[in-house]
């Protein structure tokens, strides 16, 4: 295949990645309800904008910063629904493929590129985070743009833009500019070439990460009642496996897509490796830190164990493997190389395909919920939440209904008091929550709904029968 048919292939298949991660990020993307998260960030976006503006250089709420609140304001130009909070995420999402492009086409390596844009295009795991009103898309889009910057070690003040982009993102970019200054240092001590540029960006990184103290609010990351930190065994690395392949969410299905991705990335790891070590370095660096620094932290602090956490490790992850693909496909047939690279792709891409389309939207119906609940409340009933998960999703869809109460409740006795005092009590939980008493003394009363989906439950009371007769 001619050099330039191939750059013409090449660019086909970015178009078309971008176009199919244009349709799995935009697609009914205000369809599902906001969780948790996204409200309690909704609600901070809009304190954020009533703050003096030199607020925002520095703490503006304890995980996130002026940038992530700057982007999700910008979108409030669409309006305040769904679609419009999550289209940040959904942008900075589809800007990623290009970049990700970008980083493996200097490997000089047919058909990798293109490989990498197919393959974080599709990836279920970067869908579902392109996907929510949060952080995680901006992070892994910067994330991108440093790998691309570190790769080709040129310009100081693009570095330095990104690293203070990060810091200004969120509290979880901690791990990747750690990662990003011990990748810097390593390739100044034992390479000559542009030893001055990574040393410089080094030290930024370096004071980047020591801002993170001043910006950012620590808290306790352990709290009582909440999962700890999981065992990190066999089991462990192959459900991450899978959720950086085939499934956002963890499906049991697919491990042996998983497993052949994982053996792709290490493949691409030493052919990169015996290319130049240095960009090696990069892409193994600002891979397996971010991840590992992320695993200890949870250990040492017996935290729960969100994917979201590691997101940032997935970008590299993608590039690694796209290198490793295009590797094997040129070692079995140079002539088709590209050709059978694409394909290969294109396989994982169909075993991953389903959880990128369906997993997005396996979100518990809160709008649907909070209509529901306001076609048959009457006058004087109350709503109780037993937490504040649902409390706050509820009243965020709800909204005021006259003569009737939402109340979280903080303990049992006062929970059954206003019950018995109430003509009808609907009684609501769904969540996390460190105290489950609660929702335990709800299990006496009959469920008129529930759902797997954050455990919901919704409880009436005095009784079914009145339910039917008064309520249904």
């Amino acid at each position: 295949m001619s050099t330039a048919t191939g750059r013409v292939g090449s660019l086909l298949l970015l178009v078309a990645a971008v176009a199919v991660g244009a349709y799995l990020r935009f697609d009914g993307l205000g369809e599902p309800s906001y969780w948790l998260d996204e409200i309690l960030h909704q609600q901070l976006t809009t304190e954020a904008a009533g703050k003096p503006w030199w607020q925002w250089f520095g703490r503006l709420e304890p995980e996130h910063a002026g940038l992530y609140y700057l982007t999700q304001l910008i979108t409030r130009i669409l309006g305040t629904s769904e679609w419009a909070g999550r289209s940040a995420a959904a942008f900075f999402g589809l800007a990623t493929i290009p970049l990700v492009w970008l980083g493996v086409r200097q490997q000089r390596m047919p058909a990798a590129h293109a490989v990498a844009a197919i393959l974080l295009a599709t990836s279920p795991l970067h869908v579902y985070y392109s996907r929510e009103a949060r952080g995680y898309a901006l992070l892994m889009f910067l994330t991108a743009a440093l790998i691309v910057i570190l790769l080709r070690g040129r310009s100081l003040i693009a570095a330095c833009v990104v690293l203070l982009a990060l810091l200004y993102t969120s509290a979880v970019a901690s791990t990747v500019l750690g990662s990003a200054a011990a990748v810097s240092f390593l390739i100044a001590f034992f390479s000559r070439e542009k030893r001055r540029w990574y040393a410089i960006t080094g030290a930024c990184a370096m004071v980047a990460l020591g801002l993170i103290r001043v910006i950012y609010i620590s808290r306790p990351m352990t709290q009582p009642g909440l999962p700890g930190a999981p065992s990190m065994d066999l089991s462990f690395f192959a459900s991450l496996a899978r959720m950086f392949s085939v499934t956002a969410l963890g499906a049991e299905a697919g491990q042996h897509v998983a497993t052949a991705m994982f053996v792709f990335a290490l493949i691409g790891l030493v052919a990169l490796a015996r290319r130049d070590w240095r960009h090696a370095a990069v892409l193994a660096g600002m891979t397996v830190l971010p991840l590992a620094i992320t695993l200890i932290a949870l250990r040492v602090f017996n935290h729960f164990f969100g994917v979201r956490y590691v997101v940032t490790s997935l970008v590299g992850y993608v590039m690694l493997a796209a290198i490793g693909i295009a590797f094997l496909a040129q070692v079995v047939t140079r002539r088709a190389a590209p050709i059978l690279a694409a394909a290969m792709a294109m396989i994982i891409a169909a075993q991953g395909w389903s959880s990128a389309r369906t997993e997005p939207f396996q979100k518990l119906d809160w709008r649907g919920i909070a209509r529901s609940l306001r076609h048959h409340v009457r006058p004087g009933d109350v709503i109780l939440a037993a937490e504040s998960w649902s409390e706050v999703c509820l009243r965020h869809y709800l909204g005021e209904v006259p003569n009737v109460r939402l109340i979280r409740m903080a303990g049992v006795g006062i929970a059954q008091i206003v019950a018995d005092e109430s003509p009808g009590a609907w009684l609501v939980t769904a969540g996390a929550s460190t105290d489950p008493s609660v929702r335990t003394w709800m299990c006496r009363y009959p469920v008129v709904s529930s759902s797997a989906l954050e455990t919901f439950r919704l409880h009436y009371a005095p009784s079914a029968q009145h339910f039917l007769r008064e309520r249904s």
